[in-house]
């Protein structure tokens, strides 16, 4: 079984390395696990801290995807109703437009949750550095 590559920060260099390597890559899965272990903060805040990171680290937007799939899968039979559509007009063609629009929803979403939790660790890092830097 492969040993999982470990980031230990400690410092603030240790922080801005991490830092730099959210910022050059725009899948954090592929990074080093960070491990929060800062003197400046409490063991039960390192903990928390190490495992927001982790959680964020692993975000794979499967959530949102779902969620605007869901929507989709909702909102298009429900506008070709309202829009005077019937169950008797319906072709494969609007069958096939109906499963690219819910798949391009799922693919937006994905991307967007992918974004999101990017964002979200590069958030963690400038809070945490700030917090080293007010020391």
């Amino acid at each position: 079984m492969p040993r999982e590559n470990i980031l230990v920060i400690r410092d603030r260099a240790t922080i801005a390395r991490w830092r730099r390597q959210l910022r050059r890559t725009l899948q954090p899965s592929r990074l080093p696990r960070a491990q929060i272990l800062l003197p400046e903060l409490t063991i039960f805040e390192n903990d928390d801290l190490s495992e927001q990171a982790q959680g964020l680290r692993q975000g794979r937007g499967n959530t949102l995807g779902r969620m605007l799939m869901s929507l989709m899968i909702l909102l298009l039979p429900s506008l070709y109703f309202i829009e005077g559509g019937s169950v008797s007009q319906l072709t494969r063609l609007h069958l096939l437009q109906a499963a690219g629009g819910v798949a391009l929803a799922g693919l937006v979403g994905k991307t967007l949750g992918l974004l999101s939790a990017r964002w979200r660790l590069l958030s963690l890092a400038a809070r945490l550095h700030r917090r080293v830097l007010r020391g």
